[in-house]
């Protein structure tokens, strides 16, 4: 058992990702077995009330040093950031997402079991990179696919070869991954509008843009202004944290409404840019950087790098100016 449990340590230890605490699981587990073990021979050798009151003690104090820590209970940033990326989208839009802890993973649950903006079909091009999530989305959109038929299964039936060991050409498949989702993206664009999170889109022509649309962008093929709709904005950061989560979950959705402020002062519409400046204002996260820790692979470098970026646009001033 103490072996497990060392194991499990310098396993997590090693392990270069910024959410350690899933590979704590292991050490959390062993080290409860001994906890367990102990109450046992404690049980034995004095009698069951005495092991019953030291548990009873151990769970108390556990719980009143770290509740604070561990409740979410007021964390819904995900919940209201997938809110404000698909709410304002047009009715049966297509989202090529390349996000995931944000909004992509938690974009599954809110569409398909709470009918979140159900209408609106979520593409990844990371995960296009596998044939698992390509006869996914083909089960989830077969009329998308449909139009991208012959692209679709030559660039499967290659991915598929890819994925068994055999001999394939890289080259090749990374050609028909990008001719794939630019096929999709130009054939949804026949009757539905096509949107993106990332700056732009996979194996899309050159002289497309990507015009900022609330927490997304449009892909267009010119440059005619592009209303915003207004829809109540739920997205609110998890108060009084300051962990690099919350910084980097507040930073994202502000550098978006950042990109929309520039657009709208680009192309004339001051007002605009300044009612968008001071709902971030009204919204920015209140970092205690006072309070600070070291958190796994420094990333409390992203809290400092979130705090000044809200520092600076509270700061006002023409938004064409801002350099986040």
């Amino acid at each position: 058992m103490i072996a497990c449990v060392v194991a499990g340590a310098v396993f997590a230890i090693g392990y270069r990702i910024q959410e350690l605490d899933p590979y704590l699981l292991t050490v959390a587990f062993g080290l409860g077995l001994l906890l367990m073990a102990g109450l046992a021979r404690t049980s034995e050798r004095f009698g069951p009330r005495v092991a019953v009151a030291l548990a009873v003690l151990m769970a108390g104090a556990n719980f009143a040093l770290h509740y604070r820590s561990c409740d979410e209970s007021g964390n819904r940033m995900v919940e209201g950031y997938v809110s404000d990326l698909l709410t304002p989208l047009p009715a049966r839009a297509v989202l090529f997402d390349g996000g995931w802890d944000l909004d992509l993973s938690a974009s599954y649950y809110l569409q398909i079991v709470e009918g979140l903006r159900a209408d609106v079909t979520i593409v990844s091009p990371e995960l296009s990179r596998t044939s698992w999530y390509l006869d996914e989305l083909q089960r989830r959109a077969p009329e998308l696919i449909a139009r991208v038929r012959p692209q679709f299964e030559r660039y499967r039936t290659d991915l598929r070869r890819f994925e068994d060991g055999r001999p394939h050409d890289g080259e090749l498949l990374e050609r028909e991954y990008r001719e794939f989702l630019g096929v999709l993206a130009l054939s949804a664009m026949r009757d539905r509008d096509v949107f993106t999170t990332g700056a732009s889109l996979p194996g899309a022509p050159a002289g497309w843009h990507y015009v900022p649309f609330g927490l997304a962008r449009r892909v267009t093929s010119d440059t005619s202004y592009v209303p915003e709709p207004r829809w109540a904005m739920t997205f609110r950061p998890w108060a009084d944290r300051s962990n690099h989560y919350v910084a980097l979950s507040a930073w994202t959705w502000g550098e978006s409404r950042l990109a929309r402020a520039r657009y709208e002062s680009q192309y004339g519409h001051p007002e605009r840019a300044a009612a968008i400046q001071a709902d971030m204002v009204a919204r920015a996260p209140h970092f205690d950087l006072r309070a600070l820790e070291p958190e796994p692979l420094g990333t409390e470098a992203i809290t400092l790098a979130a705090a000044d970026f809200f520092r600076r646009v509270g700061t006002g001033g023409d938004p064409l100016a801002w350099r986040p």
